[in-house]
């Protein structure tokens, strides 16, 4: 509800889901597990690639290279670098750091060693792990930092499956098997887990506070800043999503998000392992596998960005599939336009619900909750509380545009090594996100667009966002994507950068794009540029890329 003075300020309220979450025992993440290992130890844990490791397998993988570690000499508060997709091997690595207290820095597979060097460096790694396919990269990144070994796995260690599948998943992760020199400073993961001990069941006593994670956000400018996150923000995250969604043991979730994007981690591989149910990982996305994994193993739970609704829609032989299981659909990042919406729910009954997060917040923040959704909206608070500010801080009047600010158990403690930028964005337990968003009377919060992707035309505030979701109630419109260029008179114009549904194309122009536009929408808004285009560049979790672009078409003005 709006406060009194019908200022943009909302609070959770826990009859909004449909669990009220308990109040959170401190623990690790590692211990959240083990407690689902203990009570549901037959239960699949992680399906990887269709082999299945249940949940006391697992916990007896994580302490063999837990006690490794050990072995290896990592401590307390050293940093663990991990250069891996969504493997169990990703999985292992990360809870076994946090069974010893060490911290799990993970970086994005696609990075070349400039960037991970960076990483390294910055995070003062002492152990990366990674896949036999990215030594290369590794090795030239670790050269000359603090880095002192590098454990390789392949992406079929110590798991079985057919060699058909095996083969093409590494042609998709671009390259065969190389040939490495295993030494004192290369070892191999798989000799780790065999030659290790299991671990004792114990835990270092561990301030719920302190720092378990380091994830580097994508740098829009400048370097890419590592957000320090915690045992708290982890595990009160898993049990407010789990709760408030009822997720059980019998939940199956299959995860799109990679392990180097903090929803890889929240959506939902860990609160599957608040309440023991089953998570499955994939190394890289493809619509036809996905959808063919969703009635193969009765997924319930899927949460995506809504391009990924878009690429499942599109497919021709979508309705050959049973998605009749699925209770929970999500997506993230921004509303799914009412087009998008209205055809998954004709295909599942189910409503996409949206959501709103950021690293630094751990993932969820605002969510349409079972009980307090609105399907133009991101929804509400999912813990903690919610204001559109002023640039001061001060709550804007309801309706009004502002930066949003959230508060919560969910946010980070601030940026590794960065004092300045962290209290610059972490004021007063408040998060500034840099996102322009709305409120209404009812407390839920609209997504306008990021700060910098907003477009500024004849002195009007136009969000690419909002141009988009009507563009996209064209029928011969698959996925759009718009940005603001140059203009002599409006200082900016809008741009649309168009991919047309297979049947529409060669029969749809530029100019009946236009029009549709200037019909639907206010006149400063419509595009008055559209450019066919055969893909919209996406970043590995999905999302439209409109940086790159925004680069191609500075490229192209340059070249003129």
């Amino acid at each position: 509800m709006a406060s009194p003075a019908a200022l943009s300020v909302a609070s959770y309220d826990p009859s909004w889901g449909l669990r009220p979450t308990p109040p959170v025992e401190p623990m690790t993440t590692d211990e959240m597990f083990a407690r689902s290992a203990r009570h549901h130890p037959q239960r699949p844990a992680l399906i990887f690639l269709d082999s299945t490791i249940t949940y006391s397998a697992l916990d007896d993988l994580v302490g063999r290279f837990a006690a490794a570690l050990t072995a290896l000499g990592v401590k307390p508060g050293d940093r663990i670098g991990v250069a891996l997709p969504n493997c169990p091997q990703h999985v292992i690595a990360f809870l076994a750091a946090n069974r010893i207290g060490a911290i799990h820095v993970p970086a994005n597979v696609m990075y070349g060693p400039e960037e991970l060097r960076y990483i390294f460096e910055d995070a003062g790694v002492r152990l990366v792990i990674t896949l036999d396919l990215f030594h290369q990269n590794v090795k030239k990144a670790s050269a000359n930092t603090a880095v002192e070994k590098i454990v390789v796995t392949g992406i079929d260690d110590f798991l079985g499956f057919p060699k058909n599948l095996l083969y093409r998943v590494k042609s998709r992760l671009d390259g065969s098997r190389p040939r490495i020199a295993f030494d004192a400073g290369t070892l191999r993961f798989a000799d780790l887990l065999k030659t290790a001990a299991r671990a004792p069941a114990r835990h270092p006593d561990v301030d719920f506070d302190a720092t378990m994670m380091i994830l580097y956000t994508a740098g829009t400018t400048g370097k890419s800043k590592g957000v320090m996150l915690t045992h708290r923000n982890f595990v009160y995250s898993a049990a407010n999503q789990a709760e408030n969604f009822a997720m059980t043991a019998e939940d199956v979730n299959l995860v799109l998000f990679p392990m180097f994007h903090i929803s890889g981690y929240l959506l939902a591989t860990i609160c599957m392992f608040y309440g023991g149910g089953t998570t499955i990982l994939e190394p890289r996305f493809d619509a036809k596998r996905y959808i063919r994994i969703l009635d193969k193993y009765r997924v319930t739970i899927f949460f995506a960005p809504p391009t990924v609704y878009i690429a499942f829609l599109a497919l021709p032989d979508l309705n050959r599939y049973d998605l009749s299981h699925l209770r929970l659909s999500g997506a993230s990042g921004a509303p799914v336009p009412r087009a998008i919406q209205a055809r998954w729910r004709d295909r599942t009954g189910l409503d996409l619900l949206n959501g709103y997060g950021l690293t630094e917040t751990t993932a969820g923040a605002i969510v349409s909750l079972p009980n307090k959704y609105n399907l133009d909206a991101l929804g509400v608070p999912l813990g903690g509380d919610v204001k559109i500010a002023d640039p001061q801080g001060h709550p804007v009047p309801i309706g009004e545009h502002g930066e949003i600010w959230f508060k919560g158990p969910q946010v980070a403690k601030g940026y590794w090594n960065k004092p300045e930028e962290t209290a610059r964005i972490f004021v007063d337990g408040w998060l500034r996100t840099g996102d322009i968003g709305t409120m209404d009377e009812e407390g839920f919060l609209y997504f306008v667009d990021r700060e910098k992707d907003l477009i500024i035309a004849s002195a009007y505030n136009i969000a690419p966002a909002d141009v988009e979701a009507v563009l996209l109630r064209h029928p011969a419109v698959q996925e759009v994507a718009v940005i603001g260029v140059p203009d002599e008179y409006r200082g900016e114009t809008v741009k649309a950068f168009v991919v047309l549904a297979e049947a529409h194309r060669g029969k749809v122009t530029e100019a009946d794009i236009i029009a549709f536009g200037k019909a639907n929408m206010a006149a400063y808004k419509y595009p008055r540029q559209v450019e066919f285009i055969d893909q919209l560049p996406k970043s590995p979790i999905q999302k439209v890329l409109r940086k790159q672009l925004r680069d191609m078409e500075a490229a192209r003005r340059q070249d003129a």
